[in-house]
């Protein structure tokens, strides 16, 4: 009798079979719900804490490989600043012990620089000495002698006694000191040339913002008149080059590269130039030197080496100097 109520498509057996599937799949997704949340709940579990002597907190596994390993950064940052802080020391050590060491810090970085491009005859003709570069030293200072009674002991004391001091570091000197010290044997001093574009000493510098500083310690505590302000952020290259062309002045004072172009084009002539000042003791943000900054020292080695050393340092009077 309720069967006579089924329809004649009705299929028993296809609708238990739907209804076991049905069932397979939710008991599917309660496991996976399942493995779900026993993953979540093993990763908010908290992990055993240990207790670290050294902040005198409990921290655990995970925290004690982060600490260890911030600690192990930090060494490694320390090993290095403190190495470098060693190389920047001898260099300053160097470049402040005179033309010697002047002499010899500039040869190595050419060397450095050029030994597998240039032949043996190429670099030769960039081959720095002593005399390439201006020794500064003190003046002689008055030694006190013994009081004696006896004038031959003064004799023999006064004899005996050194009255000369050594060389000071360029760093001990004020820039306008340091300028008359070595442009007091210099031919015509800081008179300026007839030609325009021609300085009597160049300053280079590391950037433009210590030239700016450079300037105006000139203006402040020399008479040097007009300054050949030849670096970027100041004025283009095309403006340096019209003031150039145009002026007549005693002092130029700019970065490698912008005095490069400009004595490339012919603007900036060094042929009257008797010194050549690098502010190399000078240090940026960074710690860094004239000869320590990448780019710059790039732009400094190739001006040495197509301009400064084989031109003029080799073929005329000028002379360098570390400040």
């Amino acid at each position: 009798m309720g069967g006579d109520d089924l329809d004649d498509g009705f299929d028993l057996v296809t609708v238990v079979e739907n209804f076991d599937d049905d069932e397979a799949d939710q008991s599917g997704d309660n496991d996976q719900n399942q493995k779900k949340r026993k993953k979540t709940a093993d990763n908010d579990k908290p992990e055993e804490a240990v207790f670290d002597g050294a902040t005198g907190q409990w921290v655990t596994a995970s925290e004690v490989l982060a600490i260890n390993k911030k600690k192990r950064r930090k060494q490694d940052r320390n090993k290095r600043s403190a190495k470098f802080q060693k190389k920047q020391e001898n260099l300053k050590q160097q470049l402040a012990d005179g033309s010697k060491g002047a002499a010899t810090v500039v040869q190595q970085f050419l060397n450095d620089a050029f030994s597998d491009s240039l032949t043996k005859s190429e670099l030769d003709q960039i081959t720095l000495t002593e005399d390439d570069f201006i020794q500064i030293t003190k003046p002689e200072s008055d030694s006190s002698k013994d009081k004696d009674d006896d004038d031959n002991d003064k004799n023999n004391d006064s004899a005996n006694t050194d009255t000369t001091t050594p060389p000071t570091t360029t760093a001990q000197l004020p820039l306008a000191d340091y300028i008359n010290d070595i442009m007091r044997d210099a031919e015509d001093g800081l008179t300026p040339c007839k030609r325009t574009g021609s300085p009597r000493l160049v300053i280079v510098c590391q950037s433009a913002i210590r030239a700016v500083e450079v300037c105006k310690l000139l203006t402040t505590t020399m008479q040097v008149g007009k300054i050949g302000k030849l670096f970027g952020k100041h004025k283009q290259q095309s403006q340096q080059a019209y003031f150039l062309n145009n002026n007549r002045f005693s002092c130029a004072v700019g970065t490698p590269s912008r005095i490069g172009k400009l004595v490339a084009d012919g603007s900036l002539k060094l042929s009257h130039c008797s010194r050549c000042v690098f502010d190399a003791l000078y240090q940026d943000s960074k710690q860094r030197t004239l000869f320590e900054q990448p780019d710059v020292k790039r732009d400094l080695l190739i001006l040495l080496r197509e301009h400064l050393v084989p031109n003029h340092v080799k073929k005329s009077k000028m002379k360098m100097a570390i400040y």
